[in-house]
């Protein structure tokens, strides 16, 4: 059978060294509520709380933030040609 709901997933997991907040809070869209101009923020299924979003940095010096982009900790390397 199928896993029914969210995947259980513990934050030391994911983010074993830690993450930091890299922007504001933003609530998340309910793209089948809202309309036009009219704003519905998304709600969790299980609890009924509204969901919000936030970009993060992992803490892991050996994390990458991105594709060619140095992680917390690194230095941005060069290939010697």
């Amino acid at each position: 059978m199928a896993l029914q709901g969210p995947i259980p997933v513990e934050f030391g997991h994911v983010f074993a060294c830690g993450a930091f907040a890299a922007g504001t809070f933003e609530p998340v869209r309910d793209f089948d509520a809202s309309k036009g101009d009219r704003f519905v923020q998304s709600k969790d299924k299980a609890s009924g709380l509204p969901l919000w979003v936030i970009e993060v940095i992992d803490a892991d010096p050996e994390a990458m933030s991105a594709p060619g982009k140095p992680g917390p900790g690194q230095a941005a390397r060069r290939d010697a040609a």
